[in-house]
């Protein structure tokens, strides 16, 4: 994973965690609409997380297989890169 989405990956997940803990915190202290609330926010945060590693996925599959009709190296650290594939075809 480049480093750009692994810190919004980890954005992501951190943000995710504290709305846990506030909506467990609001409904600890007598405010369950609160918490509910914070926890519908939970939801939309960790289902957005999900919808952009999927985007990463089917990104690095399109590379995967494209490397493989081409009989070129699949496993390269340019395989998760965010640029395009700049990989050469190889002499042989």
């Amino acid at each position: 994973m480049s480093k750009l989405r692994l810190k919004k990956a980890q954005k992501g997940i951190l943000l995710a965690l504290i709305l846990f803990v506030l909506s467990i915190f609001f409904d600890f202290i007598g405010h369950a609409g609160i918490g509910k609330y914070t926890l519908y926010i939970t939801m939309a945060v960790i289902i957005y997380n999900m919808f952009n590693a999927a985007i990463f996925v089917s990104n690095s599959n399109k590379k995967f297989f494209k490397r493989i009709k081409n009989k070129q190296p699949i496993f390269t650290d340019s395989l998760t890169d965010d640029e395009d594939d700049s990989i050469k075809k190889l002499d042989g």
